[in-house]
């Protein structure tokens, strides 16, 4: 009995050490957090067409831009969004720089169903967009985080960035038709594997 409990050991042992090798750590591809992790409160607005929280009832879908230090697979998104009202929920999509115009972006890389957002923000919380596609990241390649309402009523906020990295964000207000409007940076961080 002792060498079947000493073999039983020795076997999960085995496991255990198979499974460290085969694990990975994610790497930091972009952030404009500042070293301590961390961003102001303020943030910007991403609306619905039927929300006046932020002005007018107009469809408000924030983007930024970041340039990849990296090349690799993404791994996921780290961004500060909170609840205000409505509809609980945004979408995040991924897309591909448009030759640097503001215009409609090329190709959706990725995009993320958020069903539950915080509903405070705090100067550390940030929302986690795991990939299921794993698209490929380009060193020195730039991509446009956008993020959309998932409801009519939909009112959050994408905090804006501490340390002001990459260029402004940008702003539809007619549901991506036209992009043009300069906004302050937005908060992201990018991981690759």
């Amino acid at each position: 009995m002792k060498s079947y409990l000493n073999g039983l050991r020795a076997g999960a042992a085995g496991l255990f050490m198979f499974g460290a090798a085969g694990a990975h750590a994610a790497s930091l591809t972009y952030s404009d957090f500042t070293d301590a992790d961390t961003y102001p409160g303020s943030g910007y607005c991403i609306n619905g067409p039927d929300a006046s929280a932020c002005g007018a009832p107009t469809p408000y879908w924030p983007a930024q831009p970041f340039v990849s230090k990296l090349t690799g697979f993404l791994d996921h998104l780290d961004i500060p969004m909170s609840y205000q009202s409505g509809t609980q929920g945004v979408m995040v999509t991924l897309v591909n720089d448009n030759g640097g115009s503001r215009a409609v972006p090329t190709k959706v890389r990725e995009s993320f169903l958020v069903t539950t957002l915080p509903t405070t923000s705090s100067s550390t919380d940030k929302v986690r967009l795991t990939s299921k596609l794993h698209p490929q990241l380009v060193s020195g390649t730039t991509y446009w985080v956008i993020v959309s309402p998932l409801g009519y009523d939909t009112v959050a906020t994408w905090n804006e960035a501490n340390r002001k990295n990459g260029s402004a964000g940008s702003l539809t207000e007619n549901g991506g038709a036209r992009w043009g409007f300069n906004i302050p940076s937005l908060a992201v961080d990018a991981w690759v594997d």
